[in-house]
């Protein structure tokens, strides 16, 4: 197990308890480094109003990309993009609600030009939706996906036609977490509450970090424990 396990320096700590409270934003590095999305690029964050989705997109931010954030929620997705401009005012985001409709999706998406890559975490309960068959549409031959979620049917014609790559991927590794860890030592991130505010509780205080988290949660906000 040793390798999984990273020190955490006493100056990283200090950085963004997202750090050691929350596995979403070194989630979305581990998808996002897996199809190598570079600066300057397209991605597709879908959904994007969830916990992960959400951080995917400040992730793709911060390394230098374009984001193309995908939800149901317009007002959710208004908040997301409002969180992401104040704490990063110079970020590239766009925003297209979901309407249900693979192929009018899709062209709101194809509206935006070029798209590199898709970075996926559809629920288990948003396995049938097409909005990942939509994103998969929009991509420039030689597309990357990286498939973090779930869905039952992600396949679409231009797969093959375009040469799309489809990549499942767990989590992170190793070398990942190190390079995630590095960035936020580095000052990448926003800082504060202009990338996560965190409620801490202690371990005794159980009930009521849990009655707070169901009710502060979405975008920019986590619950977790002091250990």
């Amino acid at each position: 197990m040793r390798e999984y396990c990273v020190a955490v320096t006493h100056a990283s700590q200090g950085m963004s308890l997202i750090l050691v409270s929350s596995l979403d934003g070194a989630c979305a590095f581990g998808g996002l480094r897996d199809v190598r999305l570079e600066p300057g690029e397209t991605v597709i964050i879908c959904p994007a109003t969830g916990g992960y989705g959400s951080a995917g997109v400040q992730v793709a931010i911060t390394v230098g990309a374009r984001v193309i954030a995908m939800g149901r929620n317009k007002r959710e997705l208004a908040r997301l993009k409002e969180h992401v401009l104040k704490g990063s005012p110079n970020a590239s985001i766009e925003t297209v609600k979901m309407t249900g409709d693979e192929m009018t999706d899709a062209s709101a998406l194809k509206a935006f030009g070029p798209v590199d890559a898709v970075l996926n975490f559809s629920p288990p309960q948003a396995s049938k939706s097409s909005h990942l068959r939509s994103a998969v549409c929009a991509l420039r031959r030689g597309g990357r996906v990286s498939m973090m979620g779930w869905n039952e049917n992600p396949m679409v014609p231009v797969v093959m036609v375009k040469n799309i790559m489809l990549k499942g991927k767990l989590m992170y590794e190793r070398e990942g977490i190190v390079q995630f860890l590095k960035m936020l030592e580095r000052g990448l991130f926003p800082r504060g509450r202009n990338f996560v505010d965190t409620k801490v509780f202690q371990l005794e205080d159980l009930k009521e970090a849990l009655d707070a988290g169901a009710e502060f949660m979405g975008i920019g906000k986590h619950v977790t424990f002091a250990l």
